[in-house]
């Protein structure tokens, strides 16, 4: 009887023991969940880097920016702010995410303030 005993043990631990290690691979290769507004300010930060963002920021030239910007299985729209105004396009809907990325301007400072939108 107690080899009776010793099986069942034996199997109970197997359970667990399965059970924890099952649980440890499905946290761990779960994706995670990608940041949009991070990924809208990189995106704006590398047109930046690559000296196609700050013309067109000051010439107040989204649509230049929105040709330039493609984000997979994503729409997005582009909106130039200075101080007193906002021109470009700003979605309406439930999943909108925004980056901004601040341009100071070419020959006197004034700043400008470029949002891309990303929604679904």
């Amino acid at each position: 009887m107690k080899g009776f005993w010793y099986m069942i043990e034996a199997v109970m631990a197997g359970i667990i023991l399965v059970s924890f290690v099952s649980f440890l691979a499905v946290q761990n290769f779960a994706a995670p969940e990608e940041d949009l507004t991070e990924r809208a300010y990189k995106t704006l930060e590398g047109l930046d880097s690559q000296g196609l963002l700050k013309g067109d920021a000051v010439a107040r030239n989204h649509t230049n920016i929105n040709s330039r910007v493609s984000i997979f299985a994503y729409s997005h729209a582009v909106e130039i702010c200075s101080l007193n105004s906002c021109s470009g396009e700003r979605p309406s809907g439930k999943n909108v995410w925004v980056g901004s990325y601040i341009v100071p301007g070419q020959a006197r400072y004034d700043p400008v303030e470029v949002r891309l939108y990303i929604y679904r």
